[in-house]
């Protein structure tokens, strides 16, 4: 789906049934997209603020009926982790959502679709339109939908966040072994260091990060790669190459 398309195919992905389906373009559609454009192109932040404050709520619902045993600290750090930016920005990669999302140039040419910050605002914009759409009872189906196994799950919630982690476990689950990270350059001085790093599979090339540590680089790499695999077609792509390779 191109970024000017009909969104018809994230509605299929998100399983839902949207009636005004302009919300969901808004929903899509970052604040730098909107410059030059007629005051009809509207961005998704209004969208994100609703769509933040339901998603809190839905979650700490969920935790608090789940999770019976756990006192406030627990549920607040599990809540604190499903709602982050780096949780968030997973679940948008998940559904394949990064390639929709509509930028300016700017935010295209600094890798936009990569930012945790602008995945998570989409996910939370794409909860306020189906609220709107569809009311609170269709946001919460959503909210359960994207989150459920992280919601469920005993492991604990910081992992669910972190895409070396999702990588890691995506591809040993198929091809039985770990993805490999390579050091290409480390710049700057040693208050300011630059670390770039790729990471690979099989030899081949899936994503590229930086940052100011090798921790964060890698992240940022394995995010993009999560990404690229995504848009290759997942799991079956994977299947695919574990096929060739054996």
């Amino acid at each position: 789906m191109s970024n000017d398309a009909p969104v018809s195919e994230l509605v299929q992905r998100l399983r839902r049934t949207v009636r005004n389906q302009e919300l969901l373009t808004r929903a899509l559609t970052h604040a730098s997209y909107t410059a030059g454009k007629p005051d009809t192109v509207r961005d998704y932040e209004r969208l994100e603020f609703l769509g933040d404050a339901i998603l809190g709520a839905v979650v700490v619902h969920e935790l608090f009926t789940r999770h019976p045993g756990l006192e406030e600290g627990p549920l607040s750090r599990m809540k604190a982790s499903l709602v982050s930016a780096v949780s968030l920005g997973q679940v948008a990669v998940e559904q394949g959502i990064a390639p929709d999302i509509r930028l300016g140039r700017g935010e295209k040419r600094s890798a936009g679709r990569r930012k945790n910050r602008i995945l998570a605002d989409v996910i939370e914009a794409i909860v306020g339109a189906v609220y709107l759409d569809g009311g609170f009872d269709e946001a919460r189906a959503l909210i359960i939908d994207l989150l459920g196994e992280r919601l469920a799950s005993d492991v604990p919630a910081e992992a669910w966040g972190d895409s070396k982690t999702r990588l890691q476990e995506w591809t040993q689950s198929i091809l039985r072994e770990r993805p490999e990270y390579r050091l290409v350059s480390q710049d700057g001085p040693a208050h300011r260091r630059l670390f770039v790093i790729e990471v690979e599979l099989r030899g081949i090339l899936l994503g590229r990060g930086e940052g100011g540590a090798k921790k964060s680089a890698e992240q940022a790499a394995a995010t993009e790669a999560l990404i690229e695999i995504t848009k290759r077609g997942g799991e079956a792509w994977l299947k695919e190459i574990a096929t060739v390779s054996a």
